[in-house]
């Protein structure tokens, strides 16, 4: 049994070491850091710079952001949302005196920001970012650098040009009613559609065939466009204007002038002009030519459709679906029948022929001797005509209901035209994957 006296000195001893500990939690509980960013909501305005940028700068005016007067970039106003939600502390704070600066990415070509409204009214210094989740920072000339609890870098770490919001438009292809390129005083082209799932036509030139994935392409490119840089406007003066208008009744003209293979473009009120890359380029300042609708059966037959294939010429070709829809050679003679596949793979490539060019009018006696590529679907028919050569290799072509439509058609299509009895007979090989 433990004598009286000593249980009596181990509960002193276990007491005067809880009043140890406690006193001893007391001295190293650190002090709340008083310094704070405010949320984004408190803040009228941030002026950023950084060594070997232009400085940017950030104002809010009826409660929309702007980045050098313009529309702010809808990512870089969501970084600034996410992490400026609420106002941010400091869970650590450092003496200047006897640290070195570039060990917390502070040194002199680190980002600074400037606040307006809330905010610290010194030069902030944003440096390295720790575990993704808290940032150094540095009020210039203070005595103090503090670690914030938030990944600053996700809100500021972006080029000055990716600031501006660099979208042409901000709405989708579905809204787009009407497109319009005008040259100098001259209309160009304008194409218009009813719906969004209805075919583009050309109201000007009239009479003309709109192509649907090439004018489709200039709105798909018109509403995914984003500039590469953001460069002065000085000088500037637009070699062509491209106006697009929504179903809504919305309507913007865009000025545009070549820069090498790239495109300026100016928009509405907007001080800077963007510089749209090569690819880009190409459709937005697409010529009517460029626009055409370039495929020699048009988008209505599809290889499902045809019922026979009649090809003239010095070998003649006729193909048949009987009744259970399986192809047949009815000439020439053969003995043995095709490939369903290996037919239907080459009709896929003829119905897929497109135009390389067109000519303004044929000259008599063009199609005087033509050789005709026949196809029937659904009791009717559409002829092909082949006439007269164009230039290397090619000829004229024109499809008996649309004579004045007439097309250059290019070697390889002539190839196409003409099969071999082995390519519809042999089964065709396996396409790779996703083909």
């Amino acid at each position: 049994m433990i004598d009286r006296r000593i249980a009596v000195l181990l509960v002193v001893d276990a007491v005067l070491l809880a009043a140890i500990g406690l006193s001893s939690l007391r001295e190293t509980t650190p002090a709340p850091i008083p310094f704070r960013l405010p949320a984004l909501a408190e803040i009228e305005g941030m002026t950023l710079t950084r060594t070997g940028q232009p400085a940017v700068a950030l104002r809010r005016a009826n409660g929309e952001w702007t980045a050098d007067g313009a529309p702010i970039d809808p990512y870089a106003h969501e970084a600034l949302r996410d992490v400026f939600a609420g106002s941010v502390g400091a869970d650590l704070a450092v003496d200047v005196a006897g640290a070195d600066l570039d060990d917390y990415g502070l040194g002199e070509h680190a980002l600074t920001v400037r606040f307006t409204g809330a905010g610290p009214a010194e030069p902030l210094r944003i440096g390295r970012v720790v575990d993704g989740r808290r940032t150094f920072v540095w009020p210039v000339g203070g005595a103090q650098i503090y670690r914030l609890r938030a990944d600053l870098g996700q809100a500021f770490d972006r080029p000055a040009a990716q600031w501006v919001d660099r979208r042409l438009v901000t709405f989708g292809i579905k809204d787009i009613a009407a497109l319009e390129m005008t040259r100098g005083e001259r209309r160009d082209w304008s194409a218009r559609r009813g719906a969004a799932d209805a075919p583009w036509r050309f109201v000007e030139p009239a009479g003309l065939e709109a192509g649907q994935d090439e004018v489709g392409g200039v709105a798909a490119t018109l509403v995914t466009a984003r500039a590469e840089s953001v460069v002065s406007a000085e000088g500037f003066a637009p070699t062509a204007t491209l106006t697009v208008e929504t179903f809504a009744g919305q309507r913007v003209a865009i000025g545009l002038r070549p820069d090498g293979d790239r495109l300026l473009a100016r928009l509405p009120g907007r001080a800077r002009l963007l510089r749209l890359p090569r690819h880009q380029a190409v459709f937005l300042d697409a010529r009517v030519d460029a626009l055409r609708e370039r495929r020699v059966f048009g988008p209505e037959l599809t290889p499902e459709v045809v019922d026979v294939v009649h090809i003239e010429g010095e070998r003649p070709l006729r193909l048949e679906r009987d009744r259970a829809r399986r192809w047949r050679i009815v000439q020439p003679a053969v003995d043995e029948a095709p490939s369903d596949a290996a037919v239907d793979q080459w009709l896929a490539a003829l119905l897929g022929l497109r135009a390389v060019g067109f000519a303004e009018r044929a000259a008599d006696g063009t199609f005087a001797d033509a050789r005709r590529v026949m196809l029937d679907h659904g009791g009717e028919r559409v002829t092909l005509e082949i006439g007269a050569p164009f230039g290397h290799q090619a000829r004229l072509a024109r499809r008996d209901d649309r004579r004045a439509r007439v097309m250059v058609i290019g070697a390889s299509a002539l190839d196409v035209l003409a099969p071999t009895i082995e390519r519809l007979l042999a089964e065709p090989a396996d396409q790779p994957p996703g083909r």
